[in-house]
């Protein structure tokens, strides 16, 4: 929370040093009023560290002043780089000019410098007044932060949480569980056929999520079609059960055989109406049994709709008032107050998002970064830092890791418990750290907001059409010129986005699936002078106007699964560029990176970017020294383009996350192994963690055994010799997913060898036509957790055999994917159903139809 004040303190400083200067009589107030703010930094860090109980309703006043003035004095100083900052170059006339032009800009905010300065005078004197000390905030050095649990002890921790299947043990509610679920089998006669429906009521926090996955996981052999899903508070009936519904036709199965089982095809699903979705369902769960479990905060019962409806809408005040739930609470803030000051921050800041929600890694950490959340660590970069407190996060337990993709090994996604949420909801409303519209919180109302999250239709005093017609001077509508950060989770959220001139000081604005966004706000973005993150992820926007350029502070810009086929070439202006992620909604992004892109000494990451005819930008790649993450389409079979795209690879040494790939070509030209220049390359990055090839490649690069950092390979290729790719994957130490597309087999036989033992690999997927034999040697992945076979054949043109299973005594998953019911994938799949039925506890086999 005293991050607004800390930022201050560095950007005064760069103004007393510099333009600040030429304000005769300002300078010093803004020396004086850094060292103000300097101490009430020191406050503010004594009051998040306070011991809870000990800060008064009085101290958290003061405290509320001081962050307010913080921000606001923040605030002026943006505006003024914004308003009165003079372009770098300009001659002696123009710089004159420019003094002229801005003179009556530089005395008002002269003027609002020394009502800040004020203001701070004012604070200090009612903090002396009242006499808020040291001992009464009970700050000590050694009460912040428990020690941090390194990643090995915290993996031993979640180990013995585990059963030998992987699944989390339950502790304390075995009676509960056998009680439910004898409830759910006892059925007999004509009752077999009825739906039941059984009910677990209680605050967050009891075990309600907890017993019903643990009742519905023993019940699998009872029950084998299940489905889990949730409603959130803010209950949106078209998206949200639409959402709904798709996620439980993704759990129906239909059973083959025993221990067999056959994925539901979910082709056209996504354009699909509710009506339809729901026939659908009904179709697949036609004389079956099955359970769904529908956990959620809202509930609806005949005759009681205005109770539950409070009950709902109330339950984040009583986790705060309510007696009985008083001791949940309090332990649910200890582990808030034991985070180190940074931390809460960062913590705090997952209020802004809905409850239930997947946060990505990439947006979670970035957001933090523009907010200002992350501290400069020496021997760190920015994002290495930000990474640091997600660990730590994580390591807390006060956020949980999203699995859900088969070989999704790298972890995407986070989440916070419902009741956690609630706890920081709490806190940030209370610190005016976020502010909150639509659903549940519409009828809540703020003094200033600096950080808005719209989280369902509002309708409240903050609706942009009340706020129309109330007039352009409304006090709503003055507040909304404080908002520095604008987060949309709702698909008619866009009506806020006509307002988007009126945000001056936004530098945060995070679009991602909002239906209804159209170009012309785009162009609104692009005034937006100060915005440091832009996403317009997931959105119907095709054109994006040269005046991006505009955004001189932009560090992250995200048009990835948009309608966007092309960028403008003033993207190269954007010097403070830090990631640029790019792609259409086809998957097929044609943007050729410009001349100049080396401009953008900041840039660590592209995505989804081509490259042309141009040896120059190949050139530039390479000076692009803080690169970590390049996916790279080639468009061009130029010798001199392509070797000296090897030798900016091979400079950039900071890369952790290479693409190369090289489309088919659509003239019916034959295709050129152009993907062969990566042979050549004088030296590969030492510091590669994922790499991925898609094209044709005569053979692998032998430079890839020699990646010890290396956690993930996959190529999809034509053709390509498995022998001599296993004899260079091996190598690699730290190897632990492995992914062959191939559509053409140039092996008799598939072996992983004994002499080529994978140490540490635990997935590994092969798809291709079927070879004469796929085999295991023993030892060589015995540590392999999920196997998955690809089937591209449908005719069975040669009798495969499927052997060394029995070695893989650490396999808990086999997926065979392709064309269903052909003599091919049933010729593989009746080895596997031998294979598996001699196992003293069968694996599940699921089968994914093409």
């Amino acid at each position: 929370m005293e991050g607004a004040a800390q930022s201050l303190l560095s950007n005064a400083g760069q103004l007393l040093a510099s333009e600040y200067r030429q304000l005769r009589g300002v300078g010093g107030d803004v020396s004086e009023l850094r060292d103000d703010l300097a101490a009430m930094n020191a406050l503010l860090l004594m009051q998040s560290e306070a011991k809870d109980g000990v800060v008064d309703p009085f101290i958290k006043e003061i405290m509320k002043q001081v962050r307010e003035l913080a921000y606001d004095a923040e605030d002026r100083i943006d505006l003024y780089r914004l308003r009165i900052k003079g372009r770098p170059g300009d001659g002696v006339f123009a710089r004159l000019k420019h003094l002229l032009q801005t003179l009556s800009s530089r005395r008002g905010l002269a003027g609002d410098i020394r009502a800040l300065r004020a203001r701070a005078i004012s604070i200090s004197e009612r903090h002396a007044r009242y006499g808020v000390n040291r001992e009464a905030l009970g700050w000590s050095p050694a009460s912040s932060a428990a020690p941090m649990l390194t990643a090995s002890a915290r993996a031993q921790l979640l180990g013995r949480a585990n059963d030998d299947a992987g699944h989390r043990q339950v502790v304390g509610m075995e009676d509960q569980v056998d009680d439910l679920v004898k409830r759910l089998k006892a059925s007999a006669g004509a009752d077999q056929r009825r739906r039941k429906v059984f009910s677990i009521v209680g605050f967050g926090g009891v075990g309600k999520t907890t017993l019903a996955m643990e009742v519905c996981r023993q019940l699998e052999a009872d029950f084998p079609y299940q489905a889990f899903v949730s409603v959130s508070q803010a209950f949106e009936p078209t998206r949200d059960l639409k959402g709904l519904l798709k996620r439980m036709l993704e759990q129906i199965v239909m059973p083959k055989e025993k221990g067999i089982v056959e994925a539901a095809s979910l082709d056209g699903t996504d354009s699909m109406e509710v009506h339809q979705l729901a026939k659908k369902l009904e179709e697949g769960l036609k004389d079956k049994r099955y359970t769904s479990c529908i956990y959620t905060t809202s509930f609806k019962s005949p005759g009681q709709t205005d109770k539950w409806h409070t009950i709902c809408k109330s339950i984040g005040s009583q986790m705060e008032s309510n007696p009985t739930l008083e001791g949940m609470r309090h332990i649910v803030t200890l582990s808030f107050n034991h985070l180190p000051h940074e931390l809460k921050g960062c913590m705090m800041y997952f209020s802004i998002f809905p409850e239930d929600y997947a946060i990505k890694k990439g947006r979670l950490l970035n957001r933090w970064i523009a907010e200002g959340l992350v501290s400069k660590q020496r021997g760190l970069t920015m994002i290495e830092a930000a990474e640091s407190y997600l660990d730590e996060l994580l390591s807390r337990n006060m956020i949980e890791e999203d699995r859900s993709d088969l070989l999704e090994t790298n972890v995407r996604s986070y989440r916070v418990h419902d009741m956690l949420l609630e706890v920081m909801m709490s806190r940030s409303l209370e610190a005016n750290f976020v502010s909150l519209q639509g659903g549940p919180y519409d009828e809540l109302s703020y003094d200033r907001i600096r950080r808005l999250s719209i989280h369902g239709s509002v309708k409240g005093p903050y609706s942009p059409s009340k706020r129309k017609s109330a007039g352009h001077r409304g006090m709503e509508e003055v507040n909304m010129q404080h908002v520095r950060s604008l987060s949309i989770f709702h698909s008619k959220g866009h009506k806020f986005l006509d307002q988007l001139g009126k945000f001056t000081l936004l530098r945060v604005l995070d679009l991602e699936d909002c239906a209804g966004v159209t170009n012309k706000h785009v162009r609104y973005a692009c005034r937006l002078h100060l915005l440091k993150y832009l996403s317009f992820k997931s959105t119907n926007i095709s054109v994006m106007p040269p005046q991006i350029d505009n955004l001189k502070h932009l560090q992250i810009l995200d048009v990835e699964n948009t309608l966007l086929d092309d960028l403008p070439k003033t993207v190269t202006k954007l010097e403070r560029l830090e990631c640029l992620w790019i792609s259409k909604k086809d998957g097929r992004s044609n943007w050729a990176l410009p001349r100049g892109i080396s401009k953008v000494k900041a840039l660590r990451g592209l995505t989804d970017v081509c490259l042309g005819d141009d040896a120059e930008v190949a050139q530039e790649v390479g000076e692009l020294e803080q690169l970590q993450n390049l996916s790279l389409t080639i468009q061009t079979n130029r010798t001199d383009v392509l070797q000296q795209l090897a030798l900016s690879l091979s400079k950039r040494y900071s890369l952790q996350y290479l693409v190369m790939e090289r489309r088919k070509q659509d003239d019916g030209i034959s295709e050129q192994k152009v993907l062969n220049f990566l042979h050549d390359l004088p030296a590969p990055p030492p510091l590669l963690r994922v790499f991925s090839i898609y094209g044709e490649i005569d053979g692998l690069p032998s430079w890839v055994g020699s990646l010890a950092c290396l956690t993930d390979f996959t190529i999809v290729s034509r053709s390509l010799d498995v022998d001599q790719l296993f004899s260079v994957m091996h190598q690699l130490p730290n190897l632990k997913t492995l992914d062959v597309e191939l559509d053409e087999n140039s092996n008799d036989e598939v072996a992983a060898r004994t002499s080529q033992k994978f140490a540490v690999l635990s997935h590994f997927k092969f798809s291709s036509p079927l070879p004469n034999a796929i085999c295991f040697e023993e030892g060589s992945m015995e540590m392999l957790e999920q196997l998955v076979l690809g089937i591209r054949s449908y005719e069975l043109e040669t009798t495969t055999s499927l052997t060394g299973m029995k070695h893989l005594s650490n396999l808990k998953k086999v997926t065979i994917e392709g064309h269903k019911d052909s003599p091919a994938m049933n010729h593989v799949l009746g080895q596997l159903k031998a294979w598996n039925d001699g196992l003293p506890k069968p694996l599940q086999i699921a089968v994914k139809p093409w």
